[in-house]
């Protein structure tokens, strides 16, 4: 099968199944560490993915969110399926340079089709590739994408969002195309941690008696963990294995605000001043122009940049004020700056030291 389809070796490590559809559960290196973990989550996402809708597709949320493993476990019920192992294909964009690399990489894969069969493309971080969109435009023009369930993943919402207005009229007859993928709710995260029973759970959302103190003793401990891992997988697996979270897991998650942020010609030394200011300003209202004038940055409008970028990474949440007449935002009136997960907080925190 591998060389009927010719893949760049490259991308074989994430399709084992193409050599043993058997083995892909077993070998796949997301997969794998997956296993590994003593909290397995399956999102209520993968029931909403197109099985059988040819279309383009979208998940965006938050890097270090699941959105690899998400498709690797679509992947693998997929061949539970039974869809024929050499339909489905997974591409990663950390490997292609540009919207022409993706054309002919696309065009040689899917050139090779020998059956009708519905075929199956996952392009995982598509915003690493420069141009991509003008690249999946190509190929649905050409007629290369008929017949194809094209599920491509992002970490920088706007980006997807801005991409995928240009595909109209070619992302298929499904209900819903694009999706977004976060963090495990305080209930998901209470459910998989298992410290209250399944039956708890149910006494808890559905009977109109006073729980006993105990059983609230717990759910309150269950908040204060969640306060602290905010339902990102990895931080819960630590603290579920080791009663606490790993340096190198805050790190990974701060890393990735820095990069994304320095990936987009940003200065780090304002990102640090913003991220301290929205610290020392949490649940307050505040202005662009009060913070430029407390921070080094000269313009309003630099301080209103970084917090958008911030904000399209899933990183932070802008609160608007409302109009009260309308029940709109009011965009020229004060706002509030949060971290858009308690997690991210703490990340942000202990990468950036001294913020207080």
């Amino acid at each position: 099968m591998l060389d009927g389809l010719n893949m760049d070796i490259r991308f074989l490590p994430h399709n084992i199944h193409l050599e043993n559809p058997d083995l892909f559960s077993s070998r796949d290196p997301h997969l794998q560490h997956l296993r590994k973990q003593l909290l397995v989550h399956r999102s209520k996402l993968l029931d909403s993915l197109p099985w059988n809708n040819p279309g383009i597709y979208t998940v965006s949320g938050g890097r270090q969110i699941g959105k690899t493993t998400l498709l690797k476990q679509w992947m693998n019920e997929l061949l539970e399926k039974k869809a024929t192992p050499e339909c489905i294909i997974y591409f990663t964009g950390e490997l292609i340079d540009d919207h022409h690399s993706l054309v002919r990489i696309f065009t040689d894969i899917l050139e090779k089709r020998h059956n009708t069969e519905l075929f199956y493309v996952l392009l995982d971080e598509a915003t690493y590739i420069k141009g991509w969109d003008k690249g999946i435009k190509y190929l649905a023009d050409a007629g290369m994408l008929e017949n194809v369930v094209l599920l491509i993943t992002g970490s920088d919402l706007v980006i997807i969002k801005e991409s995928r207005m240009r595909f109209p009229g070619r992302r298929g007859a499904a209900g819903t195309v694009d999706f977004h993928l976060y963090p495990l709710s305080f209930f998901e995260a209470v459910k998989l941690n298992g410290e209250i029973s399944t039956d708890e759970i149910e006494y808890l959302t559905s009977s109109d008696t006073e729980p006993n103190a105990l059983l609230v003793d717990k759910l309150y401990g269950e908040f204060d963990s969640y306060l602290i891992h905010g339902g990102f997988l990895t931080a819960m697996n630590d603290m579920a294995m080791r009663q606490t979270i790993l340096p190198a897991t805050f790190l990974t998650y701060s890393d990735w605000i820095r990069g994304d942020v320095l990936k987009r010609h940003k200065q780090e030394h304002y990102l640090y001043e913003i991220l301290t200011a929205i610290v020392k300003r949490y649940g307050s209202q505040v202005t662009w122009n009060a913070l430029a004038r407390d921070l080094s940055i000269d313009h309003p409008q630099t301080v209103s940049a970084y917090a958008a970028i911030l904000e399209s990474m899933d990183a932070v949440f802008i609160q608007p004020a409302l109009l009260e007449d309308r029940l709109t935002a009011a965009p020229k009136k004060a706002r509030k700056l949060m971290f858009s997960d308690p997690f991210i907080f703490h990340a942000v925190r202990t990468d950036f030291g001294r913020l207080r």
